[in-house]
Parts: C-alpha cells; sequence; structure tokens
C-alpha cells in the first residue's frame, strides 16, 4: 500500500456541493427565463393596440376593480381604483354615483382614436357593463373628443 503524504483527494462531498448549487441555480433559471419572455411579449402586446382595444382592456379592467371595492367605498377610493388601469389616457372619473354607476371621460381622443374606441368598447359586457353614454358616436367623431363612458355594477 502506498500512501502519499501531501496529496489530498477529492472530497466527494465537495463535489457533491457543487453540483447541489448548479442544480439549485439551474431550478429557477428556467422559470426566470419563461417570466422574461412573457413580460417582453406583454409589452409587445400592449404597445402594438390600437387605442381601443388598450381603452376597451382599461375599461374592462376598471369594471373589475369596481366589481371588488365595497359600497361603502368612498368617491376618492373610487377615483384612484379606477384611474389605475386608465393611466395612459387623459380621463377624468366621476364617482358621485356610486356605487350604482361610475362616470368616465377620456378627454382629447383624436378622430381615430375615437372611432376606434367606438368600433372596440362601445358596450363591455360582463358581470359590470360599461356602456358609451352618448350614442352620437362614431358620427360625432371629431379632430378632438371627450367620450363618457358608465360604468354600472
Amino acid at each position: 500500500m502506498t500512501v502519499m503524504i501531501g496529496a489530498s483527494a477529492p472530497c466527494p462531498s465537495a463535489a457533491l456541493r457543487r453540483s447541489g448549487q448548479r442544480v439549485r441555480i439551474g431550478r429557477f433559471a428556467g422559470p426566470a427565463a419563461l417570466l422574461l419572455v412573457f413580460l417582453a411579449t406583454h409589452q409587445f402586446v400592449l404597445a402594438t393596440q390600437t387605442p381601443g382595444a388598450a381603452l376597451r382592456h382599461g375599461l374592462a379592467t376598471a369594471a373589475r376593480v369596481v366589481e371588488t371595492l365595497p359600497m361603502t367605498a368612498t368617491a376618492e377610493r373610487v377615483k384612484l381604483s379606477v384611474e389605475r388601469p386608465l393611466s395612459g389616457f387623459s380621463v377624468s372619473i366621476d364617482a358621485s354615483g356610486f356605487p350604482a354607476v361610475v362616470g368616465v371621460t377620456l378627454h382629447g381622443l383624436d378622430h381615430q382614436a375615437c372611432i376606434d374606441a367606438v368600433a372596440e368598447a362601445r358596450r363591455i359586457d360582463g358581470l359590470t357593463v360599461v356602456e358609451l353614454k352618448d350614442r352620437g358616436f362614431p358620427a360625432a367623431c371629431g379632430e378632438r373628443n371627450d367620450m363618457t363612458w358608465r360604468i354600472l355594477p
């Protein structure tokens, strides 16, 4: 039997620890990569949406938010909750009729965005209905338009 003094054999437990660290890192790399792809795709879809589709998405989200608010919510809380999903638009909220109705007015929509908004979001049916208040659109679409929707929980 030959014994080597000063030479050390690799420790099997150290190798296992190193490979275990690689496995742990690899376990999170896949889901993290999928999340990044999802977020990038979502941002691309949002960026390529027409104004009407973006408005429909914002109004539908606002309607779902209104559904979840307690009947005793203050007007200020309703306004803040409804403004969030419509943050990309110039908007004013009339929460004085809550919980029966919430008015959402979008300001300064150009002619094409007005026509697109009517085509995409004239009425959104669900547990909470969203409908365009003025029936004169799209004929009434001018150069700059203020349009009001009612959210009816």
